[in-house]
């Protein structure tokens, strides 16, 4: 019995020596495959924003109210297909409306008085060219009549002075001779009366012409004024029709409304309140906030990127894939903005528009396990990120 007892101890023992070196064995091999691992092995070092978005690739346009006012009535909806020049809200403007109509009424007014001054003007001129006419007739006449009176005055001198030689030779008595002598004088005087006449009606008709001008000069003064008066008067019905147009808040361009404010008809607008975003129709991107040190010198464009978004359990509906399209070079209010080209197919359960929400994260590079364990440590720099 002793001896038997002796083998079984004696085996026990040699049992637990070979599942000793067993497990250091497998503690050995397990310690070599974590090496290799270590140092072998590639995982990737991701950069995360979680302020990111979904944005159309065109720009959002803003609807403010250029002016204040009182809201008569809202066209627009959230979700709203527009288009450029659709009226989205209508401001009060029947006090401007009822101005328009008086400034109208008076353009109307001042058209009809310079149509009457122009016709006016035209008259005088007219007249006033028949005048000359008639005046250039007349001055003709005039010196014709001078012409014939002083050739009869001429000719009675001339016998007036024959007869002298006559009446001195004896050849004429006196009394023909001064019947001669007083028929030259009638004939000159004649002559004088005509010229005088003549001169006279040349004078009056300078008098009425001038008068003419004069007349012509004040209506195109009086012309002048109104033309002036109707500019003014234009200047101010645009200035109105302007007026009256910032009280349609129209869409400034093409897409959807991807805001509405909740504004009611009645309701008192501010100058500049904001009413609405139009967002265009275009491509959608994801566009990331990321810390300078993050972003700066690691990540480049061609990077691959996944978008998780807000609501929609990636679990259940998947992750949007992208690739980096470009990366800021310098920061704005503390951050640079990376955008992202989406696939929308690799999460098509997701209905992908602009606003959505999201977390973006893009793999910078892919080091081994060793690597990161000594950057943790302190014992090695991050590399500048080479693009994929």
């Amino acid at each position: 019995m002793a001896i038997a007892f002796d083998r079984s101890l004696r085996a026990l023992r040699a049992n637990r020596l070979r599942q000793t070196s067993r497990g250091v064995a497998v503690g050995a091999t397990l310690a070599v495959l974590w090496s290799a691992w270590l140092g072998i092995a590639k995982v990737g070092v991701v950069k995360v924003a979680d302020n990111g978005r979904i944005e159309v690739e065109r720009s959002s346009f803003a609807v403010d109210a250029p002016v204040a006012g009182r809201i008569t009535a809202v066209h627009g909806r959230l979700g709203q297909e527009v288009k450029a020049g659709d009226v989205l809200f209508e401001l009060d403007a029947k006090d401007l409306r009822l101005k328009l109509e008086q400034e109208k009424a008076r353009l109307s007014a001042i058209h009809a008085s310079s149509a009457a001054l122009v016709k006016e003007i035209e008259a005088k001129e007219k007249a006033t060219t028949e005048q000359r006419q008639a005046a250039a007739a007349q001055g003709e006449e005039g010196r014709a009549r001078i012409r014939e009176a002083e050739s009869r005055a001429t000719f009675r001198e001339g016998e007036k002075k024959r007869s002298e030689t006559l009446r001195a030779n004896g050849l004429l008595s006196a009394a023909d001779a001064d019947m001669r002598h007083a028929e030259a004088e009638q004939e000159r005087a004649a002559a004088d009366t005509v010229r005088t006449g003549t001169g006279r009606i040349a004078a009056e008709l300078r008098v009425e012409e001038s008068e003419q001008k004069a007349a012509i000069a004040r209506l195109r003064r009086e012309a002048a004024d109104l033309e002036g008066e109707r500019t003014m008067v234009d200047a101010s019905i645009l200035q109105i029709e302007h007026a009256i147009d910032q009280r349609t808040i129209r869409a400034p361009v093409d897409g959807h409304l991807g805001e509405v404010a909740p504004f009611q008809v009645g309701g008192v607008l501010k100058e500049g309140e904001r009413l609405a975003v139009v967002v265009p129709r275009g491509r959608l991107r994801a566009v990331g906030q990321f810390a300078p040190a993050d972003a700066l010198g690691r990540i480049a464009p061609g990077q691959s990127a996944d978008i998780r978004l807000e609501g929609f359990s990636w679990t259940h509906y998947g992750i949007v894939r992208g690739v980096v399209a470009s990366v800021a070079s310098e920061p704005r209010d503390g951050w640079i903005r990376v955008e992202i080209d989406v696939d929308a197919a690799s999460a098509p359960a997701i209905p992908l528009v602009h606003g959505l929400p999201a977390t973006v994260s893009v793999e910078v590079e892919r080091v081994s396990p060793a690597k990161l364990v000594l950057r943790a440590a302190g014992a090695l720099g991050a590399p500048a990120t080479k693009p994929r």
